[in-house]
C-alpha cells in the first residue's frame, strides 16, 4: 500500500532516527551560523493530515510563519516548517543576535534569516533521508509565508492551491524543538511537513521495509 497510514512502529522509529541525525545536523550549522550553542530535538513523528496537524499545534499556533520549498530528484514531496510567529519573532532574536524580546516585526532581515534557518533544517533532514534511501533530493529556494494557521494549512494540504505534487494523500510531520544557548531563551517548537506524492511514498515505504 503506497500510503503512509500503513507505517508501522518500526518504520516510524526508523523515521526518527533519520530526523534525530538530521536535527544534529542542523544544529551543528545553525551554531556556526549564530555563534551560539543550539540543540535541536526531535519529539514526535507523526502521519500528518490537515487535523492531524491542527491537534499537534494544541490550538496554539493561530498566526504563523510557513517557510515552503519544493523537493525534486529521486522523489517529488512539498517540505514546509511552521512556525508560530511569536516564536519566530523569538527565533530571530537568537538568529540576528538580539536581546530576547527585541525582535517585534518580521522584516527583510528577519525573514531572511528564518529562511536561512529553515534552508538549514530542511536541508538537513533532506540529507539525513537521501543517506538513508540512497537517492538524490534537491530543494528549491525557500518561499515565504505568514497567515493565520487555518489559510497556511488550507494551502499546504489542497492540491488545487498548486503547492503540491500530484496525487499527494497524507504526509508526514516531526515536531521540532529549538533549544537556545542563552540564558533566558525559550525552547521553541516548530512543525516539519513532508509530504511526498504517491510514487515517492511507495518508494519510502519499500527503503524503510529492508531496513
Amino acid at each position: 500500500m503506497t500510503d503512509l497510514r500503513s507505517l508501522g512502529e518500526a518504520e516510524l522509529d526508523a523515521l526518527r532516527e533519520v530526523a534525530n541525525i538530521g536535527g544534529g545536523h542542523a544544529a551543528t550549522a545553525l551554531s556556526e551560523l549564530t555563534g551560539q550553542r543550539i540543540m535541536v530535538t526531535v519529539p514526535r513523528i507523526f502521519v500528518a493530515s490537515e487535523e492531524a496537524v491542527r491537534v499537534a499545534s494544541r490550538g496554539t499556533m493561530r498566526g504563523v510563519v510557513a517557510v515552503q520549498f519544493s523537493v525534486a530528484g529521486d522523489l517529488s514531496l512539498g517540505a514546509w516548517l511552521v512556525v508560530d510567529e511569536g516564536d519566530a519573532r523569538r527565533f530571530c532574536d537568537a538568529l540576528l543576535g538580539r536581546s530576547p524580546g527585541s525582535t517585534t516585526t518580521l522584516g527583510h532581515m528577519e525573514r531572511s534569516s528564518l529562511e536561512e534557518a529553515a534552508n538549514i533544517l530542511v536541508g538537513a533532514y533532506l540529507n539525513a533521508l537521501s543517506e538513508l534511501m540512497g537517492t538524490v533530493l534537491m530543494p528549491s529556494v525557500p518561499a515565504f509565508r505568514s497567515a493565520m494557521l487555518a489559510a497556511v494549512l488550507e494551502e499546504i494540504f489542497r492540491s488545487d492551491a498548486g503547492t503540491l505534487p500530484a496525487g499527494v494523500g497524507p504526509g508526514l510531520g516531526i515536531e521540532t524543538r529549538f533549544h537556545m544557548g542563552r540564558a533566558g531563551d525559550p525552547v521553541l517548537p516548530a512543525l516539519l511537513l513532508l509530504l511526498p506524492d504517491r510514487v515517492s511514498v511507495g518508494v519510502i515505504l519499500r527503503a524503510l521495509r529492508v531496513i
